[in-house]
């Protein structure tokens, strides 16, 4: 009796140890590449990209690619310069976005077109400094959330079409415009209802929000610090 009924607790035990649908699973770490990675986007289980900091300063940043058993790494452009890739979202398998910021300061923006990683850095507005962050909602309209150089200046973008080849962008109109540095930004779902239809957030608490018609409006805040002087302190080579 005593075996049987230390067996039945040890059975007992080992089926509540199983996992159970509905709980969490478990994390395993999977294939490392050599580089920092900053970000990733799934568009399904079998599909996804992740990207991440210049390996070495100097070269482009990395791109790898999810094809459902390992992450493969894929070239990304050169442009001269080193850069590190912050964000990356994609509307489909065939078509990405990534953004980041190069070792000069200067904005980096890829457009994956299905075959190749295609450099539109240079559709980004003047006064734009770095990007950190893009969202694409699921109708294709993207936007995208950095750093200006200067009030006046575009902290965010706004890509239309993120199905187009090539893609067009424009600075974002924005209502009460500052130097902040956003890094992160969510769109809702291009259903009808609510008032409120994004958010951009940043650094000293900053909180962006978009209606879905006019610009993103930057709420007031009681003290102001410079948030760019210390992000471009962070980011600037020491000498």
């Amino acid at each position: 009796m005593v075996v049987a009924a230390t067996l039945l607790i040890v059975v007992l035990s080992l089926a509540l140890l199983q996992p159970v649908i509905g709980q969490p699973g478990q994390w395993r770490s999977l294939n490392p590449v050599v580089a920092d990675l900053n970000d990733v986007w799934m568009v399904s289980s079998s599909q996804g990209w992740a990207v991440g900091d210049s390996p070495g300063g100097a070269t482009p940043g990395v791109a790898v690619y999810w094809d459902g058993t390992r992450w493969r790494q894929i070239l990304t452009p050169s442009l001269g310069v080193g850069y590190d890739l912050l964000g990356v979202a994609c509307l489909s398998a065939t078509r990405c976005l990534a953004v980041g910021v190069t070792g000069l300061v200067s904005p980096v923006l890829l457009q994956w077109d299905g075959i190749a990683w295609v450099d539109r850095s240079s559709l980004v507005p003047l006064g734009t400094i770095a990007l950190n962050e893009i969202y694409i909602r699921s109708d294709g309209l993207a936007f995208a959330v950095g750093v200006g150089a200067a009030p006046g200046n575009f902290n965010i973008i706004r890509i239309p079409d993120a199905n187009a080849v090539p893609i067009t962008v424009a600075g974002e109109a924005s209502v009460g415009a500052a130097p902040d540095v956003l890094n992160s930004v969510w769109l809702v779902s291009p259903d009808p209802g609510g008032s409120i239809r994004g958010f951009a957030v940043g650094n000293t608490g900053v909180a962006w929000r978009w209606d879905g018609a006019g610009g993103f409006q930057r709420p007031p805040l009681h003290q102001r610090t410079c948030s760019v002087c210390s992000w471009l302190a962070r980011r600037m080579p020491s000498q």
